[in-house]
């Protein structure tokens, strides 16, 4: 009967061994699992997210997990993408308007000079009684008058269509009886301030890429109210651009690219659209190699109001 018990015994303690080794095994596996599965993603995560608070935008977490893990790192890693784009974005954008300041500034110190110059020989050819000469020197002064402004970037409407005017007169007298020019101008659009310098590239554009050459060229140009703000047109009768043309055209003005020369003018304008006014649609443009070309722009809420100090220069 001892011998029973001490054989009963000596199976009950090897039992109880082998119940705690296994039992040691299994937590160390669950462990081992908890740490692979767990813990070490969570730590990879809280590393990246270092990584991000460092600067670094492009780090990414593995997305092949399907669980909530998983999700986080792509949730994650779209963060960082959209950051990354955002950031990238305004640094181009930034680039593109000091590149578009610089060019304009240089521009104005050219006009400058060449305002100064007219102007001393209008008083000339006025004291010789060359009426003709005068009146069309006059009216160039007058166009850079209005074109420099004091350094100011916005005047009234009334202003841009008497420099407009003036532009038409110029370009009237050099290409003749073969350049005919419509300008409507809404009257209750006189007092509105609006940007000067995104008027006159759209009309040259037409003279020079639509009417130029034909004997019957004709250039409408228009202001007007809308119920959104107001609405700037310029129409030719030129023979228009073809369709792939027209494809890249829109493409420039949608392009990333700064140092582009590809419709440098149409871009500018269209930027600095942007810039000025709430409407983000920048250029219009419609052709036809029948019907010539239709470029518009709207401005949904011009800055500024009537007035806006704007003092004659001497």
């Amino acid at each position: 009967a001892l011998d029973r018990i001490q054989v009963g015994a000596s199976r009950v303690t090897n039992l109880t061994i082998w119940f705690i080794v296994e039992s040691v095994l299994v937590l160390a596996i669950c462990i081992l699992l908890v740490f692979y599965l767990f813990f070490r993603p969570i730590r990879a995560l809280a590393d990246g997210m270092k990584q991000f608070e460092t600067g670094d935008f492009h780090v990414k977490m593995p997305e092949g997990r399907r669980d909530e893990i998983g999700l986080i790192n792509r949730q994650f890693n779209e963060m960082t993408t959209n950051i990354n784009t955002l950031i990238t974005e305004n640094y181009v954008n930034e680039l593109s308007k000091k590149d578009i300041q610089m060019r304009l500034m240089q521009n104005q110190i050219n006009e400058h000079f060449l305002y100064n110059t007219l102007d001393s020989i209008h008083w000339l050819t006025r004291r010789c009684d060359e009426t003709a000469i005068g009146d069309m020197i006059r009216a160039l002064a007058n166009f850079y008058r209005v074109s420099l402004s004091s350094g100011r970037d916005i005047v009234s409407a009334e202003k841009i269509k008497g420099m407009i005017a003036d532009y038409m007169l110029i370009q009237g007298v050099r290409l003749g009886d073969s350049l005919r020019y419509r300008l409507d101008f809404d009257e209750g659009c006189r007092e509105i301030s609006l940007p000067k310098s995104v008027f006159i590239p759209l009309i040259e554009n037409a003279i020079v890429h639509g009417v130029n050459g034909r004997r019957d060229g004709l250039v409408h140009i228009s202001l007007e109210r809308t119920d959104r703000g107001v609405k700037f047109t310029v129409r030719d009768n030129g023979d228009g651009v073809s369709p792939a043309r027209m494809a890249e055209i829109r493409a420039s003005l949608t392009s990333d690219e700064i140092n582009t020369e590809d419709c440098f003018a149409l871009r500018n304008v269209s930027e600095q659209l942007k810039l000025y006014s709430e409407n983000k649609d920048g250029l219009h443009i419609t052709s036809s190699e029948e019907d010539g070309t239709i470029v518009w722009f709207e401005i949904s809420q011009p800055k500024g109001g009537p007035g806006d100090d704007e003092r004659e220069e001497d």
